[in-house]
This record gives C-alpha cells, sequence and structure tokens, in this order.
C-alpha cells in the first residue's frame, strides 16, 4: 500500500533533545488488486500508466506492435530539497520478460511534465545499463533512449538482473546509481543542464515493453515489487 507523505525525523541526543523535521519519504509496496491504474498516489505521465499485476508495477497491457513504454510520477508529495534519492526493488514481470526493453527511476520530474530537464536511468537484462537525461517532453511512444531530447550521460555493458535492488541518488549536480548497495555508475552534471528548485522535486518511473504478432506474445521490461524509500538526504 502507498505510504503518504510523512516528514522524515530524526532524534537528538541529550534529556532535552527536540525532534528534528529534515525531509520527507516516500514508499509504496504496490500490495493490492490488480488494476491498470497504480491508484490515487501516482500521475499518469506518458503513453499511460503502469498497471498493478500480482503485487507489482510493470508495464501496462499492450495493443500493438512495436517498443513502447510508460511513465508515471508520485503526485501525493515532492522532496524538500535538490538532495534525494529513490530505492526500488526489481522483480520479474507478471508474463514474458524482454530482454531489451528498459525499467528506470526518474528524477527531477517538474510540476508540469515535461516543462524541465529530466534525469533517468534505465537497466536491461541483455543490453546494460545507463543514466539518460531528458529534455522536455518523452515521445508520445514512452521510449525511453534514442529518442528527441533524450542523451547518455553514463552506460555499463554490465547487465541488470530482475532481483536487483537500485537506489537512485542525487546530490546537487551529482546522480549516483547504486546496485545491491555498491555504486554501479555516476554521472556529474557540470553544465547543471537538469532542473532543479521547488517545482522539479517530483520523482517517477518508467517501464517498457514490445508485442510480438505471430505467435502472439507480449514481452515486459524487470518490473518493481516495491518503491523500499524515496527519501530526502
Amino acid at each position: 500500500s502507498p505510504n503518504r507523505p510523512e516528514p522524515a525525523r530524526t532524534a537528538g541526543t541529550g534529556a532535552a533533545s527536540a525532534t528534528v523535521v529534515v525531509g520527507y519519504r516516500y514508499s509504496d509496496n504496490f500490495n493490492r488488486a490488480d488494476n491498470a491504474s497504480l491508484g490515487g498516489d501516482w500521475r499518469v505521465d506518458r503513453n499511460g500508466s503502469p498497471r498493478i499485476s500480482t503485487n507489482r508495477a510493470q508495464m501496462k497491457t499492450m495493443s500493438s506492435g512495436g517498443r513502447q513504454g510508460c511513465w508515471a510520477s508520485w503526485q501525493s508529495g515532492t522532496f524538500a530539497t535538490d538532495n534525494y534519492s529513490v530505492e526500488v526493488q526489481c522483480i520479474a514481470p507478471i508474463g514474458n520478460l524482454a530482454s531489451d526493453n528498459m525499467t528506470g527511476v526518474i528524477l527531477a520530474v517538474a510540476d508540469t511534465f515535461g516543462a524541465g530537464v529530466m534525469c533517468y536511468f534505465v537497466a536491461t537484462t541483455a543490453n546494460g545499463c545507463a543514466i539518460y537525461t531528458q529534455s522536455g517532453l518523452p515521445p508520445t511512444t514512452g521510449i525511453s533512449t534514442g529518442q528527441t531530447g533524450q542523451t547518455q550521460r553514463a552506460v555499463t555493458a554490465t547487465n541488470a538482473a530482475v532481483t536487483d535492488l537500485f537506489r537512485f541518488q542525487r546530490v546537487g549536480n551529482v546522480f549516483t546509481l547504486y546496485r545491491n548497495g555498491s555504486s554501479f555508475l555516476t554521472w556529474t552534471d557540470a553544465s547543471n543542464v537538469v532542473s532543479s528548485g521547488a517545482t522539479n522535486r517530483r520523482w517517477g518511473m518508467f517501464f517498457e515493453g514490445n508485442t510480438v504478432v505471430f505467435p502472439a506474445a507480449d514481452y515486459r521490461s524487470p518490473a518493481i515489487d516495491a518503491i523500499i524509500e524515496a527519501r530526502d538526504l
């Protein structure tokens, strides 16, 4: 179930210390009935909504062939600063796993989707992983790489596993992707192209998939079992 915006608190030491609000934490374990929508805590941003299937978020039901994706962002609160991280637990999708379609987490999502420059990672089980930026709106197909406004910033040939735990972190202009607790990719935004400030502190995720006409079959990128924690640093 979704965890509504709650202040992240740290307790001081000593008898007279007070609890201090230092930021916000959000989470979602997707443990709810199968649905074509993620629910009211999520905003549909591009090419429809990811769906809930057997307590996980994954690529929506597809009705046509070819590569496609869908983007969504959390709308029940934003981060307090431009220093934050989002940690997700991956899991195999329900149905067929696509080896070359991407799953990712998006940072610096604008209040008006597409108004700025977002930063996101892409993870695949056969074509490596990377950090990208998207300037403006993604294509109407929801594809996350190789399209107008999409720039690769860091890349590795190392593939993801469907059981990976990813944490994508922003500290000012430094973006770091952690995989299973270890630093995996990093990019310093030396030109400050990624949007910052109070109107660009949402976060989200995307999934991809493709359909094969004959024999008829759908293939999906890794699903997300849970948003473990999205929080200010």
